[in-house]
């Protein structure tokens, strides 16, 4: 049986400051998930790191990461139909800093359906490219579109059409590469991650596409207790550098209302990844990362999360039983604080 005690032996420490939750936390996933991608044997070194420095671009005046979605348009082209070839491909790929400039331009004066345009011919380009790295620009533009969504209509209903056109492709070509997860980020966008589980369901056993519609989907998988594709998808490595990336960024300048978003987000996330490997069985990687989360942060409040998540992995699992008395691990390590003043 084991024994699930947490507690924070470390010093308090004064808060760090951070950067906003929303740009922190779907800058992550949307790296994470371009590393998965980018291991897999289709690509070379400089296509990763095309792809990472895409998703690590600066936002555009008044652009939050967290909603930085979009796909195509009515009536564009299911991927890998009229695709022009060669070099003819590339010098037709606008950059994806400068559609998103012109869009943010046109937003910030209230011009959102030629933002729109410009987000969707943008997205029609790269999307025919097909080159690789495409699909991370292409999610950078579902973001943005995700965001115009927010304060004008008709971007939803182009997702939604979207949404419907890349489902289309697949059910044409359901060995495409990068259907699948195109599908899953426009379900993201669109708060539709049930329907990226029933895609997952229905791809054979040991298709390499699944890992990345996980991931995309994490947070539904881990609410669905399907704890174990949800541990395949995120490794404990990714939830180690996501919890330190957030750490870090809690010491950068913000306003207190961000700040206390941010800290919400990294404990709330954080739990959620405690839960995924409880449930998963990884029993000693979930004591170590509480260990370094109650070193962030001892507070009352954060131990009663972390153990709400427990027993909701204990629910789907047999053996431990949950508690918050005594200190899981060692001591914390020099330069690391707690949140609380």
């Amino acid at each position: 049986m084991f024994d699930w005690s947490f507690k924070t032996k470390g010093a308090r420490m004064s808060r760090w400051k951070y950067l906003s939750a929303a740009v922190l936390v779907a800058a992550i996933i949307a790296v994470v998930v371009v590393l998965y991608f980018s291991n897999a044997p289709r690509g070379t070194a400089g296509d990763n790191r095309e792809q990472k420095a895409v998703l690590e671009q600066p936002l555009g005046e008044g652009e939050s990461v967290s909603t930085r979605f979009n796909l195509g348009s009515p009536g564009s082209h299911p991927l890998g139909e009229d695709q022009p070839s060669g070099n003819a491909r590339e010098s037709r790929t606008p950059e994806l800093n400068e559609i998103r400039d012109r869009a943010s331009k046109l937003m910030g004066v209230g011009r959102y359906q030629e933002a729109l345009n410009e987000l969707l011919d943008g997205y029609r380009a790269i999307r025919s490219d097909r080159s690789r790295g495409s699909i991370a620009k292409m999610q950078v533009l579902m973001h943005a579109i995700g965001r115009l969504a927010h304060k004008y209509e008709n971007a939803t209903y182009a997702l939604r059409d979207l949404q419907r056109d890349a489902l289309d492709d697949f059910y044409r070509h359901p060995e495409g590469r990068d259907g699948p997860l195109e599908i899953a980020t426009l379900n993201r966008v669109l708060g539709d991650d049930a329907k990226t589980i029933t895609l997952y369901d229905s791809l054979p056993a040991g298709d390499t596409r699944k890992r990345g519609l996980a991931l995309v989907a994490y947070s539904a998988f881990a609410e669905n207790q399907r704890y174990s594709e949800a541990a395949a998808a995120k490794p404990y490595g990714s939830m180690i550098q996501a919890l330190d990336a957030g750490i870090k960024a809690f010491a950068a300048d913000m306003s207190p209302a961000d700040r206390s978003a941010l800290h919400a987000k990294i404990v709330s996330d954080t739990a959620m990844n405690i839960e995924v490997l409880a449930g998963a069985g990884h029993v000693d990687d979930a004591l170590e990362l509480a260990r370094r989360l109650f070193i962030f942060d001892d507070a009352k409040s954060t131990e009663e999360t972390v153990a709400k998540h427990l027993e909701r992995a204990k629910a789907a699992s047999t053996g431990f039983s949950v508690s918050a008395s005594n200190p899981p691990a060692p001591d914390p390590k020099p330069g690391h604080h707690t949140a609380n003043p």
